[in-house]
């Protein structure tokens, strides 16, 4: 059960996702805005419909409440989605890697972003070639910032992680990235599915 005054907590500057609170104050859903394709109410109950055909369901003591909580919920996901750039000229961004500026100490910055080449759902416990066999040409000095939709992910030297590097298919991990790198992304580690909606981003620094 949830209610109006308490199910959702007030948004920080720093968060990418709504956190969804039952009344005892337990969290129970972490839902990133980007999987939300929409929200539907039926008397009083809250249906948060995510790709991949999932549904969060929020019931709440009345519809009266329901219909209070559903507007509170939409604003947060305007909020998140405004923060985080979406709307990406597929054409003119897809497979994008080139220098952004340079920095003192005579490196660069490096941005590749992308759009996924696939669609994974977040069943899939396995590390994922995001990028379709796109490899990075130059050595990253230090770790580099994924994103995904504006979502910072830290990349690690573990297979069974989030996100890592990988320069012989995915079979040993990096944290940064080496000449011919690929970066690999495990959905079910991430806890939501991926489709060809989604932007990637890398950025790195590089001598």
């Amino acid at each position: 059960m949830f209610a109006i005054d308490s199910f959702l907590r007030p948004l920080l500057v720093t968060d990418k996702n709504i956190h969804v609170y039952d009344t005892t104050n337990t969290l129970v859903y972490t839902i990133n805005p980007f999987s939300v394709t929409s929200v539907n109410i039926s008397n009083n109950l809250i249906s948060v419909n995510l790709k991949f055909n999932k549904v969060v369901s929020l019931d709440f003591r009345s519809t009266y409440e329901a219909k209070a909580a559903i507007l509170k919920f939409q604003q947060q996901l305007d909020v998140l989605r405004k923060n985080v750039p979406y709307a990406i000229d597929q054409q003119i961004q897809n497979y994008v890697d080139n220098a952004i500026s340079n920095v003192h100490g005579g490196c660069v910055v490096y941005s590749y972003s992308s759009t996924c080449s696939s669609i994974f759902d977040d069943s899939i416990n396995q590390p994922q070639d995001i990028f379709n066999g796109y490899t990075f040409s130059s050595i990253s000095l230090g770790v580099p910032s994924i994103y995904i939709n504006g979502a910072y992910v830290l990349p690690s030297s573990s297979t069974f992680s989030l996100a890592f590097f990988s320069i012989n298919g995915g079979l040993t991990a990096s944290s940064n990235i080496e000449v011919g790198s690929k970066l690999y992304l495990n959905p079910y580690q991430l806890g939501f599915g991926l489709d060809t909606t989604d932007i990637i981003t890398v950025d790195y620094l590089s001598s």
